[in-house]
């Protein structure tokens, strides 16, 4: 194993810290040796080992007796990391934590505990139901708490992770997860053609990516899109994999509109002229240029688009952060990349899921510290990482001190900072938390955005049909704000 990383205090009890959280919370600080955590990781895979190397109890806890539940969905690595950062929480807290990991659909299990007056105390929570539950009184307004947490700082946090219905907070978020580009050197080489820029000022129009993505194609003869002979049935390498990632809400972001229209966010407007024309080109993908695996290609070849991209039959992929720890396990010569730009302005699409509390708690005190400790913290530092997730805090995504916190060598390519960290804190945008916002998705946007992706209907058409029908379901159901 390659030790990567040095030992270092956990950040929320960091030395001119830690005596005053303990005192905030009506305890003495310790004078025994806090924990200090060895992270160890073997290069090249994102497997990590951590291990407690001094662990002191703290005395007493932040509520009498205070033991919460943590209910996840998380399973392998991240299960595993969770599990060992709630020892280290207790450890230093002295507060016990049980995490659950139902095994049955999440947001259904969670339905069926709140019907049974038995929500854990901090849970995830998909983001599309946060403004419905914080209306029916089930989630923590953890504002407060927030704005006085001397851990932490509000305004380094990332925007979009706030999760702020009319000024206040209901959920922290998970983590930070926005879009990245990650792409086959070798690919690029064979083919002459230049990497995808690294940095927002430099990015691809729409445009130039499809070009590229032509050139970067070519079937089993040799012979590119376009060129006489080019046999669109068995191509060997297909320029770009766009999944249908890119063709969500910062299509809105990037032509400078937002879905949801007003302060009152009483209307959606699909239908904007620019939005029409980038849905348009989009469409063209996989039914005229064919530089985008076709449907049930992964099937037939047996392997998934990571494998793919491993074995040079992708050049780049559209995806997120999260692809990290199986692209490091399929070991190629991997870069990362901006997005390309879809309008005049950069925006990237990335909502990390909620990390929220029960407002029936008999701890709060003691659910948002651990809660701080997740989202904001140290606590899930290993899983930064491995690639799969990516912190919160803007210190640790704009700043060369910050990154060497956590960017691992071997794990996460050499452009990251500026392809992936930089946007993540400057351009990372959400979706309001609007009530209905998630059924409104789920019913009309998604299905009509699905439909004008992969060209069954016109954009104008499904998109209007769309518009239609979600306002009339919007304007029979009202946003909720608190009072």
């Amino acid at each position: 194993m390659e030790r990567l990383s040095r030992r270092s205090l956990l950040r929320w009890l960091a030395a001119g810290t830690a005596g005053t959280v303990l005192a905030a919370c009506g305890q003495k600080a310790p004078t025994t040796p806090m924990v200090v955590r060895e992270t160890v990781i073997v290069a090249g895979t994102p497997q990590v080992v951590e291990k407690v190397v001094t662990a002191t109890p703290a005395p007493g806890g932040l509520e009498a007796n205070a033991q919460l539940t943590l209910c996840t969905w998380e399973g392998g690595i991240t299960r595993d990391t969770i599990e060992a950062m709630i020892k280290d929480f207790t450890n230093l807290t002295g507060i016990k934590v049980t995490h659950m990991v139902p095994t049955e659909a999440y947001m259904d299990k969670l339905q069926v505990m709140v019907a049974a007056d038995q929500l854990p105390e901090v849970f995830y929570i998909s983001r599309g139901y946060i403004a419905d539950w914080a209306e029916k009184g089930q989630l923590l307004d953890i504002t407060e708490q927030l704005n006085s947490d001397p851990t932490v700082k509000v305004d380094d946090i990332v925007e979009a992770n706030l999760n702020r219905i009319g000024g206040h907070c209901y959920a922290a978020s998970v983590t930070t997860e926005p879009q990245v580009m990650f792409y086959n050197r070798d690919v690029f080489d064979k083919a002459g053609e230049p990497y995808p820029p690294a940095e927002v000022g430099k990015a691809w129009k729409l445009d130039d990516i499809i070009q590229v993505a032509r050139r970067l194609t070519v079937d089993v003869n040799g012979r590119h899109p376009g060129e006489s002979g080019f046999d669109p049935d068995n191509i060997d390498v297909y320029g770009w994999e766009w999944w249908n990632w890119i063709g969500g809400e910062n299509v809105w972001w990037m032509n400078g509109y937002e879905l949801y229209t007003g302060p009152d966010l009483m209307q959606v407007k699909l239908t904007h002229p620019e939005v029409i024309e980038v849905y348009h080109k989009l469409s063209e993908i996989p039914n005229l240029h064919h530089i985008a695996p076709p449907a049930g290609y992964y099937d037939k070849v047996g392997f998934g688009m990571i494998q793919a991209m491993a074995r040079g039959k992708i050049a780049m992929i559209t995806g997120a952060n999260w692809l990290l720890p199986e692209i490091v396990q399929n070991k190629f010569n991997v870069g990362a990349a901006v997005l390309p730009l879809l309008g005049p302005k950069y925006a990237i699409w990335g909502a990390g899921e909620g990390l929220s509390i029960s407002a029936k708690t008999k701890f709060p005190a003691a659910s948002y510290k651990l809660l701080s400790y997740i989202a904001y913290g140290q606590g899930t530092a290993s899983v930064w990482r491995t690639g799969l997730w990516m912190p919160q805090l803007k210190s640790l995504l704009e700043k060369e001190e910050g990154w060497k916190t956590w960017l691992v060598a071997g794990v996460h390519p050499e452009e990251y900072p500026t392809a992936a960290c930089i946007p993540a804190a400057r351009y990372l945008k959400v979706g309001p938390l609007r009530k209905g916002a998630q059924e409104v998705w789920d019913k009309w946007i998604g299905p009509a955005i699905d439909d004008a992706l992969f060209g069954r209907k016109p954009p104008e058409e499904v998109l209007a049909d769309a518009e239609a029908k979600a306002n009339e379901f919007l304007a029979a159901n009202p946003p909720w704000f608190p009072s």
